[in-house]
């Protein structure tokens, strides 16, 4: 480019001529395909792409390719801690791979969602992640029908068959019960928003009354409540606290912002963890970890179940992937003083 066009956008012509190759060569370089090109043929184009500041055109790129380079992921709660670090592993799988990741926070509402769900359709995306809140199976089993990839993000839609990428549920509480029975603990409560048709919370509380089920001296109970609703929850707790069925007492949280909301209201009460009563929950959230006393945690592969997840959908996006896939990612439960050992200080 000559001095007098330092304000004007570089081309994909400019970064050729300043390269000493033809368009044809940058566009392939553009499209990564470098299977034929010499390195120092690369290395010239990223000098000449470096030098002129050249931004591609991704409506251009979209057009040759007939592709949008946009996936959509539709989550069901912005501020929770787990959807955000799900989100950053996919971001950086997406952005690796020359994709805008277009995000619509559902808050849990389920018309809210079905708009989204609409809404990206129309965007002509050209992949979907889709972490529901379980109430709009049947709007999604449609749009698995049509052209859009879709990969499931933690909670399963029964009948889909649709791509799924989540926690090890069943080893994760299997492993907490286990901890729990061996610690001595013979009261137990599972804490759960509502559970309805959201597939990982009904695995979960299954998994806990299927592992408790054998040993006899421990009460196990379930219990539900809207973590949003302060009134429903501390009815919940109440009904727990009031009713004593054994001597060393646990609560048992089923995602990290159950466990603070519970953390919290102990320590209204003046509940002195662990002596009076315990606390676990699923989460590894750095709050968990400075509580006091630290909480025993179940620490889940968030980033990497993003990252997954988004891995397999432009895998589907690019055609090498048919065949559905579920993949379940280890969780490791971190015990702390939380949930101490019967007679240990």
């Amino acid at each position: 480019m000559a001095k007098g066009d330092a304000q004007r956008v570089a081309t994909i012509l400019d970064v050729a001529a300043a390269a000493g190759v033809s368009r044809t060569t940058v566009s392939r370089y553009l499209s990564q395909q470098f299977g034929s090109m010499s390195p120092a043929t690369k290395a010239r184009i990223d000098a000449a792409v470096a030098e002129l500041s050249y931004r591609p055109s991704r409506l251009a790129r979209g057009l040759r390719q007939d592709k949008s380079f946009t996936i959509g992921f539709v989550v069901p709660d912005i501020t929770n801690p787990f959807a955000i670090s799900v989100l950053r592993g996919a971001e950086s799988v997406a952005e690796k791979r020359g994709y805008m990741l277009m995000v619509c926070n559902s808050d849990r509402d389920p018309v809210k969602e079905r708009r989204y769900l609409d809404v990206l359709r129309s965007y002509g995306i050209d992949g979907l992640l889709i972490f529901t809140t379980g109430h709009n199976d049947e709007v999604v089993r449609e749009l698995a029908a049509g052209p859009v990839p879709i990969v499931l993000v933690d909670q399963d839609i029964q009948d889909a068959e649709l791509d799924l990428v989540g926690s090890d549920n069943v080893r994760a509480v299997e492993d907490a019960v286990e901890h729990l029975v061996e610690a001595g603990y013979d009261d137990v409560a599972y804490f759960t928003d509502v559970i309805g048709s959201t597939t990982s919370r009904a695995e979960r509380a299954d998994v806990f009354r299927t592992r408790f089920a054998p040993h006899a001296t421990v009460s196990a109970r379930v219990y539900e409540a809207d973590v949003r609703d302060d009134a429903q929850l501390d009815a919940q707790l109440e009904a727990f606290l009031a009713d004593p069925r054994g001597r060393r007492r646990c609560l048992f949280a089923g995602h990290g912002v159950m466990m603070l909301r519970l953390y919290s209201r102990l320590k209204e009460r003046g509940l002195r963890i662990p002596d009076e009563i315990s606390l676990l929950g699923f989460d590894d959230d750095e709050w968990a970890r400075s509580a006091e006393p630290p909480l025993t945690t179940i620490s889940q592969s968030t980033r990497d179940i993003g990252a997954r997840a988004t891995e397999l959908l432009l895998d589907h996006i690019d055609g090498s992937v048919e065949s559905r896939t579920v993949t379940r990612l280890p969780a490791r439960l971190v015990v702390r003083r939380s949930t101490l050992p019967s007679g240990a200080h």
